[in-house]
């Protein structure tokens, strides 16, 4: 928003839900769209709909004097579980395996995930004739893998306290998912070496380094720390400086503690 953004938040279900559409608001999202706007059949719609959605407001945007940069976050539920039932069995093309491996739970989850794929590659086209010209980039972060939900939740703290689960290990494989940064209209910046690994915590500030956006104080040290940790957080082996950064949010009054 200091960049002058414009902030539009698309949610697959009520935003009622746990306080999301209040959180959303205080962080800074100028509109939550969720079911009760975008009036899906349900919460597992693909991400196509979702798209659909973005597409429109990027067009509305692009109609309005002053035009002013969008900034949208659309969060679906399409690859997310249970990953028991075939979703979308009609999108399968005549002759199309969907199935890789011996865990029917991982191919549905890998099907959903190509799914995903098609529809964002879809409405990449489309926005290329829609809006020609336009400088957009497009981040997209991946579902969590079955494997993870596999745990009980009710006993998941006393397993993660005992050392008794293999996916409560940050550094689990079950944590990790795909993330990817393309753009139309120009080339994405990208940090200054490759990063095999990139936790959740610093995708902010790829986003913002990738728009080639200026950074604000915060923006800068986490440029840093990403450079530091080689794009981990929670695991950097030097969480030393993640401590230092933490620190310095709360004694800058960057973030406020109760």
């Amino acid at each position: 928003k200091a960049c002058g953004y414009d902030t539009t938040m698309v949610y697959p279900t009520d935003a009622a839900f746990a306080g999301t559409r209040r959180f959303y608001q205080s962080i800074g999202f100028d509109r939550v769209i969720d079911a009760a706007k975008h009036r899906a059949v349900d919460g597992r719609q693909r991400d196509a709909f979702y798209l659909g959605l973005v597409g429109r407001q990027l067009k509305a945007a692009d109609q309005t004097s002053p035009r002013r940069p969008q900034f949208i976050v659309a969060s679906s539920m399409a690859s997310h579980g249970p990953w028991d039932f075939k979703f979308a069995p009609e999108a399968a093309k005549p002759g199309e395996t969907l199935r890789w491996n011996a865990d029917p739970e991982m191919d549905e989850y890998l099907w959903r995930l190509l799914l995903s794929r098609r529809d964002h590659a879809e409405f990449r086209q489309r926005m290329q004739g829609e809006l020609p010209g336009r400088r957009i980039l497009y981040v997209d972060y991946g579902d969590h893998q079955p494997s993870l939900a596999a745990m009980p939740l009710k006993q998941a703290v006393a397993i993660a306290d005992g050392g008794r689960s293999w996916q409560m290990d940050p550094a689990s494989k079950g944590f990790e998912t795909y993330y990817a940064v393309s753009a139309q209209g120009f080339m994405p910046h990208y940090p200054s070496r490759s990063i095999p690994i990139l936790e959740a915590a610093h995708l902010p500030i790829v986003t913002v380094m990738a728009a080639g956006l200026p950074l604000d104080p915060v923006m800068a040290e986490r440029a840093r720390l990403l450079e530091r940790c080689n794009g981990l957080y929670g695991t950097c082996p030097n969480h030393e400086q993640v401590l230092v950064f933490q620190r310095w949010l709360a004694d800058g009054g960057w973030v406020k503690s109760r």
